[in-house]
């Protein structure tokens, strides 16, 4: 990604040849811009729409990539964050992108593992709050 002048840019990947079957990327919307992100490292719910426009660029980018190495393309990891308006917003912005361009997706954290990679701590980054609810 690069930005000049205002314009970002989400470079296609490098490769003449698909890496094998599928096609493999990560999108979150704080590698666009960090200052997108409070400091809890979650979306600040007023840059939602920034999310949606860089992941609508990446994913777009990305499925053209995978159109013209002749392979799948699927986003293993996104989102990653606290169940709030901005988490929210980043998640639907990646759904939407996978879907305008039929990208296959997996949410980071599908329940609650006590991840230590991230920023949860003890809080989770998965579908399901601690009470089981969605």
């Amino acid at each position: 990604m690069w930005s000049i002048g205002g314009q970002t840019f989400v470079f296609p990947v490098g490769f003449d040849e698909a890496p094998g079957a599928v096609l493999n990327d990560h999108t979150y919307c704080c590698a666009y811009d960090g200052s997108i992100c409070g400091a809890d490292a979650n979306i600040k719910p007023d840059r939602v729409d920034d999310c949606r426009m860089w992941h609508s660029l990446r994913v777009g980018t990305r499925a053209a990539d995978a159109k013209r190495l002749n392979t799948a393309l699927f986003f293993t990891e996104f989102g990653a964050c606290i169940d709030d308006a901005g988490c929210a917003g980043e998640i639907n912005a990646v759904l939407d992108a996978c879907e305008e361009h039929n990208v296959g997706w997996a949410y980071w954290q599908f329940k609650k593992y006590w991840d230590i990679t991230t920023q949860a701590g003890t809080q989770s980054e998965g579908f399901y709050n601690s009470d089981g609810t969605l």
